[in-house]
């Protein structure tokens, strides 16, 4: 069985929890100012609880971020992907910024990932609304 405590994880700008069956996907909210180390660090954590949970899901919410954070987008892309798609994960749902330069961002990591990432197209989706990215990953069919 799993424990459920260890897939959680909190700091100043993330929140982080297992959404568990029927849905089985994690869900990362993020919040103000963040930093490329703290982007790096909750994305590492992340795929523990993926691996831990076995899912093959994330929802990525950014509607409360206030700043840039091309700076990770880069690694996001070079390394944290190949990791993520190691573990099997395969959709990723995010939720667009309300603020314009996060925005930016977000659109530039999207691009970017289908670029380099061109198995991801269909598999990678920007919504503005929470719901319609759960309504989403809830289509999806398990791993």
């Amino acid at each position: 069985m799993i424990d459920l405590s260890s897939a959680y994880y909190h700091t100043e700008h993330v929140n982080m929890f297992y959404v568990s069956a029927p849905e089985n996907w994690l869900e990362m909210r993020w919040k103000g100012h963040i930093s490329f180390a703290e982007v790096q660090e909750a994305m590492q954590k992340a795929l523990k609880i993926l691996k831990e949970v076995k899912s093959d899901k994330l929802l990525s919410d950014h509607r409360a971020v206030t700043n840039s954070w091309d700076s990770a987008n880069r690694w996001i892309v070079e390394k944290w992907v190949s990791d993520a798609q190691s573990l099997r994960l395969r959709y990723v749902a995010f939720v667009a910024p309300e603020e314009l330069l996060p925005r930016i961002s977000l659109d530039n990591l999207y691009r970017m990932l289908m670029r380099r990432r061109p198995e991801l197209e269909g598999k990678v989706r920007i919504f503005k609304d929470v719901e319609e990215a759960r309504s989403w990953l809830r289509t999806m069919a398990l791993s």
